[in-house]
């Protein structure tokens, strides 16, 4: 059987608060939140470093709603 849509994204889901849920295994000092409204691109970064999705695209865009 083929997965659709977020079922075929391989993610877990934790019913707690980010930092409740990473405190331990996150070095917050080097954690980038992402948004697809961000006004400037990636260009180069560390490997090392983290990086929370703070939006997914879908058919109901709302602009800027994830940067804000």
């Amino acid at each position: 059987m083929i997965a659709f849509g977020s079922k075929s994204w391989g993610i877990v889901l934790h019913e707690t608060a980010l930092k409740e849920s990473f405190d331990n295994k996150i070095d917050w000092n080097n954690t980038y939140y992402l948004s697809p409204d961000a006004p400037e691109a990636i260009i180069d970064f560390d490997a090392k470093t983290n990086f929370i999705i703070g939006g997914l695209i879908d058919r109901t865009v709302i602009k800027n709603a994830s940067l804000e």
